[in-house]
């Protein structure tokens, strides 16, 4: 899919930011920030991580701001 590509070119950009982040930070830091999606097919509002829509929609945005808010350790 073309989140694939989406997702590689933002782990760049985040460990261009910051060389020391290790690649469970960086999932970490992708399912925390991510925007919730419901799945229209559930009776029930979908909240956090779901089989279908995973974490949600990337947001890089927020990445940034959460990366920002902490000391850097690979600059």
């Amino acid at each position: 899919t073309a989140a694939a590509s989406h997702i590689a070119a933002l782990t760049g950009l985040m460990l261009n930011f910051d060389k020391a982040l290790r690649p469970k930070e960086i999932q970490q830091l992708l399912m925390e920030t991510a925007d919730d999606m419901d799945d229209p097919a559930t009776a029930q509002v979908d909240e956090g991580f779901d089989s279908k829509t995973g974490s949600g929609f990337v947001n890089a945005e927020r990445v940034f701001e959460r990366l920002s808010s902490r000391p850097r350790s690979g600059v």
